[in-house]
């Protein structure tokens, strides 16, 4: 009984990964340093900025934790929904395995550089920087294909709203185009936290009447 009243939370991780994401974001700051900037300038943010980076590397892989959950009940309904094999189910499913992969090296790679900075030479750091900022084909591979193949089973089945089929569609076709992937990466997190409301809504028990009482005799 415990099990299954918790279960039908399970969908609402999808919120808390988008929360530690937001989180990771702010304490992480908007200021950066590029691949080409000097080795004193990198040395410099790295060492003014390392608690928050280090603090905002823990969120970020953290955030994965609520994402697989996510995962498991998205391909739980794909699934269901598509029935068959359930080709696309397992590949959307295999899509946000690997952008988890990706995103627990990058805050692999933030942690390593905010940590170190000051305990190495410089050069070190600023390579442990470049293979952070430069750290990225991965994400709109595994996110591009989460989106698109549950972009396909929306629109085919309709287990969901069709307008999340369209909008995971726009999404994983975008996300491939430089500079507008990032955008459509931080759009999906909306994506995200609107499907694990609608999933959380259809885990909810439905009201039924109580039977008619018996008729005496």
């Amino acid at each position: 009984m415990i099990s299954g009243t918790w279960s039908r939370y399970a969908p609402l991780s999808g919120l808390l990964f988008v929360l530690l994401v937001v989180a990771s974001i702010i304490v992480g700051g908007f200021d950066s340093v590029d691949s080409n900037d000097s080795t004193v300038k990198v040395i410099k943010f790295w060492h003014d900025n390392d608690g928050e980076q280090i603090a905002s590397a823990l969120i970020g892989a953290l955030a994965m934790v609520p994402f697989l959950w996510f995962l498991g009940s998205l391909r739980s309904t794909l699934r269901v929904a598509e029935g068959g094999a359930g080709r696309l189910a397992a590949v959307a499913y295999a899509g946000g395995i690997v952008l988890v992969g990706f995103a627990l090296v990058d805050s692999a790679l933030q942690f390593a550089t905010a940590e170190s900075v000051g305990d190495v030479p410089p050069l070190v750091t600023q390579t442990l920087s470049v293979l952070y900022n430069d750290f990225f084909v991965g994400f709109p591979v595994g996110f591009g294909t989460l989106m698109l193949a549950t972009a396909l089973v929306l629109l085919r089945t309709r287990v969901l709203p069709v307008w999340l089929g369209w909008f995971a569609l726009l999404l994983g076709i975008a996300v491939f185009f430089g500079p507008i992937g990032f955008v459509a990466f931080l759009v999906g997190l909306v994506w995200v936290a609107v499907v694990s409301v609608v999933l959380f809504q259809r885990e909810q028990p439905t009201a039924t009447a109580p039977p008619p009482a018996p008729v005496a005799a």
